[in-house]
């Protein structure tokens, strides 16, 4: 059994020490068009911040069969709120390959090739100190995954 710092036994009502690091599935998109779906690892560097990578594709439908953009992603998030049940905010970056056609919204000429974009979210985040975690808000990821987003993973 493990001891308490003033020589008791450990209980079960005290808290673990917070996990720093986590897994989770990521979709972000409308359903109908513009989804992305990425895994993602995060790192907790700081009591309300933490760092994370991901790898992901973005689709123009959920019917697609077919990618129109893959590649990574690197998020900075910040956090407001209780111990569990907090306000997220993200920013990066991702970078993709793809068919860069799709993307016209910005006014980039058809090709394939390398294009690169922003990355966010805004929105609920739970997360225990060790356990399951479980996002929802708003994000765009991957140039396609706009604008809803919920998330599952882990925290260890």
């Amino acid at each position: 059994a493990a001891s308490h710092p003033a020589g008791r036994p450990e209980t079960a009502s005290e808290p673990k020490e917070p996990g720093k690091d986590i897994v989770y599935f990521q979709w972000a998109g409308s359903l109908v068009a513009t989804n992305a779906f990425t895994l993602n690892y995060e790192r907790v560097v700081a009591e309300n911040v933490s760092l994370s990578l991901g790898v992901g594709c973005g689709f123009l439908t959920i019917f697609d069969d077919e990618a129109q953009s893959c590649g990574g992603e690197a998020l900075v998030h910040f956090f407001f709120g209780g111990s569990s049940k907090k306000f997220e905010f993200a920013l990066g970056a991702s970078v993709f390959g793809g068919d860069v056609n799709d993307f016209a919204l910005w006014g980039v000429e058809s090709h394939d090739g390398v294009g690169g974009g922003f990355a966010t979210f805004i929105g609920y985040r739970y997360q225990p100190n060790r356990g399951a975690l479980f996002k929802v808000g708003l994000a765009w990821s991957m140039v396609y995954g706009l604008p809803l987003a919920v998330a599952f993973g882990a925290v260890f």
